[in-house]
């Protein structure tokens, strides 16, 4: 768990919004906090998918407005 979300991290600070995992890498983060039961980085997480990505349409933003709404 703990080198996949560094992993995942990574990529975001290494690429930002730009690379070309970059939704993926934030909805699979969220989902690591949420294992480990930190829920508060994983809504903080997947709020911050959305506000980079909602705009495109990204489904992986889709996906995270749904778990906002389930951990709430």
């Amino acid at each position: 768990e703990d080198a996949a979300l560094e992993a995942y991290n990574g990529l975001w600070d290494k690429y930002g919004k730009d690379g070309l995992y970059a939704s993926r890498a934030l909805f699979n983060s969220a989902r690591l906090y949420e294992a480990k039961g930190q829920m508060d980085l994983a809504i903080a997480t997947y709020e911050q998918l959305l506000g980079e990505f909602q705009d495109m349409g990204s489904e992986y933003a889709k996906l995270a407005k749904s778990r906002i709404a389930q951990l709430n």
